[in-house]
């Protein structure tokens, strides 16, 4: 039986905010994604209210909640491409806070996940960069076997994935997943439910150790997704952490495990 990466493709998502006014920008075009307009033009500037979500956050926070569950995380506009080489020791990451606050899914839906995971998304003109600093108790626990590319195996060991809804429409999405060594795996949704596993796209990824666990950066580029037009997005996005040794799953909003 052919595995997939979540039960459905379709997964509650949080809201990310791309836009110019997120950091200083470089010269030249702003990014590539989506010109989506904000539900509400009085939002103080460098935020967006957006209409099924929280507000976008106000620098330098990155992820607003409400009580209901949901979450908006707003994209950092860097003047600079990062060294994709999983090391995490660029100034941005000291000076942009990390999102985290992950939400358990298995074994006890609804609880703080045991192990911390710290989160980021930068873009540039050219690229979408995704980052985490994955921290573990027992990295001599970890389970790491899968080097493969897009090998459903990947799923057996300490991964961390990304889903991204970059049309906002929850129905059509991509998926980027790896692991410790730097596995590469992606996948293409449609219609909520459809997985297509044989969709391939040029993406980058890189891990590294660190005395508390292990990170990530992933850098993706804009031409390599589809989404609407140029200017400010609003995309949906969630992470989702396995820690396999432990057979725990989390992800940054809560997902029932109905799905």
């Amino acid at each position: 039986m052919l595995r997939t990466s979540f039960r459905r493709a379709f997964i509650p998502l949080a809201i990310l905010w791309l836009s110019p006014l997120a950091a200083p920008a470089a010269a030249g075009s702003p990014p590539g994604p989506p010109t989506t307009s904000p539900a509400s033009s009085t939002s103080a500037p460098g935020s967006a209210t957006v209409d099924d979500g929280p507000p976008s956050p106000i620098a330098p926070a990155v992820i607003t909640r409400d009580d209901k569950g949901g979450a908006t995380m707003r994209a950092v506009r860097i003047d600079e491409p990062l060294k994709i080489d999983g090391q995490l020791d660029e100034e941005v990451y000291v000076n942009v806070p990390g999102a985290g606050d992950f939400i358990m899914q298995e074994p006890r839906e609804g609880d703080q996940a045991t192990e911390q995971t710290d989160t980021w998304v930068f873009f540039d003109s050219e690229n979408l960069y995704i980052a985490a600093r994955c921290w573990d108790a027992h990295p001599e626990r970890w389970v790491m076997t899968e080097l493969r590319h897009d090998n459903n195996n990947i799923i057996d060991n300490e991964n961390l994935s990304v889903a991204l809804d970059t049309f906002h429409d929850r129905r059509n999405g991509f998926f980027f997943q790896t692991n410790p060594l730097g596995a590469l795996r992606e996948q293409a949704f449609t219609d909520e439910v459809n997985i297509n596993s044989n969709w391939n796209t040029i993406w980058q990824v890189k891990s590294g150790r660190f005395e508390g666990g292990w990170t990530v950066e992933m850098a993706i580029p804009f031409k390599s997704l589809r989404y609407r037009g140029s200017g400010p997005q609003v995309w949906g996005i969630n992470f989702r952490r396995m820690v396999k040794w432990k057979n725990e799953t989390s992800f940054l909003t809560r997902v029932p495990r109905a799905y």
